[in-house]
């Protein structure tokens, strides 16, 4: 995403974010190439549990994301949880 940022100016942005990433972009340049697993056909992508990962938005200038992890429960990242988090 960092990259992706460096060449336009801005983060990718909604819900085709990852897709932009993967080269769907104004100049078709590849950022990221998930493994097909992680990816759901909608360009969504998933944890090793299958479950999809939230897109928390920008704080600092940075993008947040989390999982639910192992137990499948959305503890919003709250630290303490079993939830997967980008920014702890």
């Amino acid at each position: 995403m960092e990259s992706y940022k460096q060449e336009y100016g801005n983060w990718p942005e909604g819900a085709a974010m990852f897709i932009q990433l993967e080269g769907k972009n104004a100049k078709s340049i590849v950022f990221h190439e998930p493994h097909p697993s992680f990816r759901l056909s909608d360009g969504s992508m998933i944890d090793a549990w299958k479950r999809g990962i939230i897109f928390d938005g920008i704080v600092d200038d940075q993008p947040r994301f989390h999982s639910f992890g192992k137990d499948g429960i959305d503890q919003h990242g709250a630290e303490g949880s079993d939830d997967i988090v980008t920014w702890q």
